[in-house]
C-alpha cells in the first residue's frame, strides 16, 4: 500500500512537465500546484478515515484508502488533452478549452491525496503496533523502516518506468500517451495488494491492547483511552522509574507506556497537546520535504545546469536505490541507539548538506552534482527519513493512534507537498539551499525539544521509550 501511494505521486512528480503541457497550457506552476493540493488534502483523508480505522477497523480504513487511490489514479489517466495547446498532438483526443481538462485532473489528484492521508499512517500504525509487542519490541524501527524501503522502491520503480517509457516511446509520444500508460500500471498491484490486505493482516491494535496486559499482573491494565498511563499509583513517578513499574515482566503498559502524565510539578508542567503536535507537524514536514526532494530536483538539475531530462531521472533512481539499501543499516541502528538520535543525527546532516547540494553544479559541474543528488543525499537523509512514523506513532495512545498519526504525517506531507512550489519561485540557488537549511535545522531542533520534554516527563512515550 505504501509503494503504491509513491508510485502514483513520483510518476506524477517525474512527468510533471509533461501533464502540465497536456491538461494545465504549459503551466508548471499549475502542474506543481495540483500537485500541492494532493497533498493539501491529506488531512482531510485522516480525520475521515482515520477515525474510521481507531473506531471500526485498521483493515477496513486502510483497504478503503487504496481502492479509492487506484481509481482515482487510473481515472487520472483518461483526462483528455487541451485542444490547440503546444505540445498536444493528438486532436481526436482532446477538449476545447483548459478547465475541461484542468477541472477533473485537480479534483482527482484531491482524491488521491485524501485517500493517501490515511494510507500513509494507517500503513505505520499497523507495522509499529505488530512489532511494538514484548516479543517483538526489538525490531519495531526496522518494521517502519520497510516503509522507507517500500517507499523509496516506488519512488525509483516510477522514475524508471518514466525513463523506460520515455525511451520506448519518444518524448512527443510519452507527452502524448506515455504517463497515462504509468498511472495505468499501477492499478492492478492495488486491487491486488487490498486483496491481500483483507486475507492476511490482522487488526494490529488488538496486538497492542493485548500486550498492554500481562496475565496474572493486577498493576498493569490497557492503556487509559486518553493517555495511555495504565495506573494511577504510578502517575507521579519519573519517567525511568516508571519505565521499571510498568514494565510487568517485560511487557509494558499498552506498548511499553513511559512519561509522567503529571509531570513533577502537576498536571500544568505537562505539554500542551496542541504545542506537541505543532512542533511533530514541522519536525516531520521538514523530513518529508526532504524526502521529496527528488521529484523536484529532476526539474532543477535540468533547468539550473542543462541536464538532459533523462539523465536527471537516472541520479534519481539510482539515489533512492541508494537510500533503500541504506534503510536497513539506518533502522537497526534507531533498534538499538534510538530512534530519537538516529533521526537527530539523520537532520544535522541534512542542515550541513544542504547549500552545498543546491550549488553542487557551480562547485564542480555535473559530476558533482552526480555525488550529492545520487549519493551523499539519499545517505544522510535515510537516518533521518527512516524514523519519522515512529515519531508520530509513538507519542499517541493506542485508542487515538491511527488518527492521530494521521493527522500529524497528513498535516506534514500538506506542507511538504507545495515545497517544490515553493523552491521553484526562488530564483537563487544559495538562497534555495538556505531555505533548505533553515527548514532541516529547525526540524532537528523539533525533535530534540520533544526528546527532553519525554525524559523530563512532560510529554509521554508509549512505544518504545527506552528508544526515545
Amino acid at each position: 500500500g505504501n509503494s503504491l501511494e509513491w508510485l502514483d505521486f513520483g510518476i506524477y512528480g517525474y512527468s510533471e512537465s509533461e501533464i502540465s503541457e497536456q491538461l494545465f497550457g504549459g503551466s508548471s506552476a499549475i502542474g506543481w500546484a495540483t500537485f500541492g493540493l494532493g497533498f493539501a488534502f491529506r488531512p482531510v483523508g485522516a480525520y475521515v478515515l482515520g477515525r474510521l480505522s481507531d473506531e471500526k477497523s485498521r483493515k477496513l480504513s486502510f483497504i478503503t484508502a487504496m481502492l479509492s487511490m487506484a481509481t482515482s489514479t487510473a481515472l487520472m489517466s483518461l483526462i483528455p488533452a487541451v485542444c490547440g495547446e503546444p505540445g498536444v498532438t493528438v486532436d481526436s483526443y482532446c477538449v476545447p478549452n483548459l478547465l475541461a481538462a484542468a477541472i477533473p485532473a485537480v479534483f482527482l489528484r484531491c482524491v488521491q491525496g485524501f485517500s493517501a492521508g490515511a494510507a500513509a499512517g494507517g500503513v505505520n500504525v499497523i507495522q509499529s503496533e505488530l512489532w511494538s509487542t514484548t516479543e517483538r519490541k526489538g525490531a519495531i524501527a526496522q518494521s517502519v523502516g520497510v516503509q522507507n524501503v517500500s517507499g523509496g522502491f516506488a519512488s525509483m520503480v516510477s522514475a524508471a518506468v518514466v525513463l523506460g517509457l520515455r525511451e520506448a516511446m519518444g518524448t512527443t509520444r510519452y507527452a502524448a500517451w506515455g504517463w497515462r500508460i504509468a498511472f495505468l500500471i499501477v492499478v492492478p498491484p492495488s486491487l491486488f495488494a487490498s486483496y491481500l490486505m483483507h486475507r492476511s493482516t490482522p487488526e494490529s491494535n488488538d496486538y497492542a491492547k493485548r500486550d498492554g496486559h500481562v496475565e496474572g499482573e493486577d498493576d498493569c491494565v490497557e492503556g487509559s483511552p486518553i493517555l495511555g498511563v495504565a495506573d494511577r499509583k504510578y502517575e507521579t513517578m519519573p519517567n525511568d522509574q516508571l519505565l521499571d513499574a510498568q514494565s510487568c515482566g517485560g511487557g509494558g503498559v499498552e506498548d511499553g507506556a513511559s512519561g509522567d502524565r503529571h509531570g513533577k510539578n502537576g498536571s500544568e508542567s505537562m505539554t500542551p497537546i496542541w504545542l506537541l503536535i505543532s512542533v511533530l507537524i514541522f519536525s516531520v514536514f521538514a523530513i518529508v520535504a526532504f524526502n521529496n526532494l527528488n521529484v523536484y530536483l529532476v526539474d532543477f538539475v535540468q533547468t539550473d545546469y542543462g541536464v538532459s531530462a533523462n539523465m536527471s531521472t537516472l541520479m534519481v533512481i539510482v539515489g533512492k536505490g541508494v537510500q533503500v539499501l541504506m534503510t536497513p543499516f539506518a533502522a537497526f541502528t534507531a533498534d538499538i541507539k534510538g530512534w530519537y538520535w538516529t533521526s537527530a543525527f539523520g537532520g544535522a546532516l541534512c542542515t550541513v548538506l544542504a547549500v552545498p547540494m543546491m550549488a553542487a553544479g557551480v562547485i564542480g559541474g555535473v559530476p558533482v552534482v552526480w555525488i550529492f543528488v545520487s549519493f551523499l543525499l539519499p545517505i544522510v537523509s535515510t537516518f533521518w527519513i527512516t524514523n519519522a512514523p515512529l515519531l508520530a506513532t509513538s507519542v499517541f495512545s493506542v485508542e487515538r493512534r491511527s488518527q492521530g498519526t494521521s493527522m500529524v504525517l497528513a498535516m506534514s506531507a500538506a506542507m511538504a507537498g507545495f515545497f517544490p512550489l515553493l523552491m521553484d519561485f526562488i530564483p537563487n540557488i544559495y538562497v534555495k539551499g538556505a531555505v533548505l537549511a533553515v527548514v532541516a535545522a529547525f526540524g532537528t531542533i523539533g525533535i530534540l525539544w520533544i526528546r527532553n520534554r519525554a525524559k523530563s516527563g512532560k510529554v509521554i512515550i508509549y512505544q518504545r521509550p527506552e528508544l526515545y
